[in-house]
């Protein structure tokens, strides 16, 4: 779901953020395959984007897409933009979560160790050293499709390992 900030964004925000609300606690399934949220400033409703990312881990969600850049961004701009969200913790006890998305997040990257079933990584709008690199492509061997969006601060890409799939 996305909800553009046109004119009048505070009840546009105010909007969606019940409309969230009221899906979350009429949602009855225990399981939610696939979960897609893009939000600017994140920081703005910490706790609905938390309770948010909270649901959906506790509906063991595979396919798992968290957007906090600002849509006002421009991609080339060479401007090294500070991530607007921390990923919780409670993300990292998902372990089977096969294909995630992180713009404008970022993570904690020894807690990505469990991530042993993810098949599909996408980073941007974050700082991205060649270690946490080389780091994420050790720990997810099954990875199959990784993609970098203005990631700075990564000086080399270089990809080998034993097993994987890229």
């Amino acid at each position: 779901m996305f909800i553009a900030e046109v004119n009048n964004g505070v009840r546009i925000r105010g909007s969606f953020l019940n409309l969230m609300s009221n899906w979350i606690e009429n949602y009855r399934d225990s399981s939610l395959d696939k979960f897609a949220l893009t939000c600017s400033m994140p920081q703005n409703n910490h706790d609905d984007v938390t309770r948010c990312i909270t649901f959906c881990v506790d509906r063991k969600v595979n396919f798992f897409w968290l957007d906090f850049s600002d849509p006002t961004w421009i991609e080339n701009d060479n401007i090294n933009r500070e991530a607007k969200f921390d990923l919780p913790m409670n993300v990292y006890d998902r372990k089977i979560v096969r294909s995630l998305k992180l713009f404008s997040c970022n993570f904690v990257m020894p807690e990505f160790k469990n991530f042993k079933w993810l098949r599909q990584l996408s980073l941007g709008w974050i700082r991205l050293s060649y270690s946490t690199l080389k780091a994420l492509i050790e720990n997810c061997e099954l990875l199959a499709s990784l993609s970098l969006k203005n990631c700075w601060n990564t000086e080399a890409i270089e990809i080998n390992g034993p097993n994987l799939q890229l």
